[in-house]
């Protein structure tokens, strides 16, 4: 009768973590079935030799079949001894991969997480470098207006204090010029140098009122070339002196009035520009608070991105190990267990 050779009785779930030697029982196994196999052809041949014995005697094949028993005994003790080494082994296998498996599994759930928490923070990042950029570039057009108004500002107040000066020495010249008309129109034989200081006055007047005023009343003008005329005709300026006088005072008002306007505007126009100047600053000033608050925020957040990224690649490199370990031992188990298997199948002869 062939029996196979005793299986492991054992889950491996209720065996302790140990990894055994079995392959010296497997060895010793080995040895006695060999040795069983040399005695079978040994007593056979004593058997076909025909050997006599006596009745009351044991013959030797009744001592072979004793041998054959004991050792049968010893093999399958020895047997069972394999079977629950390799329920151990087996035991230890499979609590090592479900350990690694485990593992394994949770390290995909950790680096799951830490993904998505870096996806999210290269958004965020992404978002906030953007606005930096759109801040600054904000700054950099705002800067630009400041300058370029800056820049105008001063070319019209230049223009501003030309146009100042050529009505304040319009205002002091008519002035001059009344003044002058009135103290000489009394006594015309000794105001030869009074007539001559009129005339100059009168032509710095029409030069400096075509600066300042380029569009006069005719009637305002024809006084200007009088009085630039006065001396020539002592008859003519007498009768027109009262007129040229009253055109004169008629001027030196508009003058006095358009030197008002003239720095009323002024004054407006740079009030507007300061208002706005100041608005732009502020524009600039609250950007740059906020394009510095983003690049903190940009900054924290790559910070923590680049943690999380150190947690994910050793988290990934522990996985990676954990999954060839697995494999390995997975291998070797499968390989021992086939051959366990191949050693369970050899018979035992009765």
């Amino acid at each position: 009768q062939v029996q196979p050779h005793a299986q492991h009785s054992r889950s491996a779930a209720a065996c302790p973590i140990v990894l055994l030697p079995y392959t010296a029982a497997m060895s010793a196994a080995c040895s006695l079935r060999l040795l069983l196999v040399g005695i079978i052809a040994t007593v056979s041949s004593a058997s076909l030799r025909g050997t006599t014995s006596s009745s009351n005697a044991v013959t030797p094949v009744e001592k072979v079949i004793e041998l054959l028993k004991g050792l049968q005994a010893q093999l399958e003790a020895e047997s069972k001894e394999e079977a629950e080494q390799y329920d151990k082994y087996a035991c230890f296998c499979k609590e090592q991969i479900d350990e690694k498996l485990y593992a394994i599994e949770k390290s995909a759930a950790k680096i799951e997480k830490l993904t998505a928490k870096i996806d999210k923070l290269s958004d965020d990042i992404a978002a906030g470098s953007a606005q930096v950029s759109k801040l600054s570039k904000q700054i950099s057009e705002t800067e630009d207006k400041i300058k370029k108004a800056a820049d105008k500002r001063a070319k019209d107040h230049e223009k501003f204090e030309v146009k100042e000066s050529d009505l304040v020495d319009a205002v002091d010249a008519l002035k001059r010029a009344i003044e002058a008309m009135e103290d000489s129109k009394d006594d015309m034989k000794d105001a030869k140098t009074d007539l001559l200081q009129i005339r100059t006055l009168g032509a710095s007047l029409m030069e400096t009122m075509s600066r300042s005023m380029p569009t006069m009343p005719e009637k305002q003008v024809r006084a200007l070339t009088a009085l630039a005329q006065v001396g020539q005709k002592p008859t003519t300026y007498e009768y027109h002196s009262n007129d040229i006088i009253g055109t004169l005072k008629d001027l030196l008002k508009t003058f006095k009035k358009n030197l008002k306007e003239h720095r009323e505007q002024e004054f407006e126009a740079n009030s507007a520009f300061e208002k706005r100047d100041l608005n732009m600053k502020n524009e600039v000033k609250f950007a740059t608070e906020d394009k510095d608050e983003a690049e903190k925020i940009v900054e924290y957040k790559t910070e923590q991105k680049e943690g999380l990224t150190g947690d994910k690649d050793k988290e990934t490199s522990e996985m990676n190990a954990d999954t060839e370990f697995q494999n390995v031992l997975k291998n070797e188990c499968e390989e021992k267990a086939k051959l366990f298997d191949q050693r369970s199948t050899v018979p035992i002869v009765e």
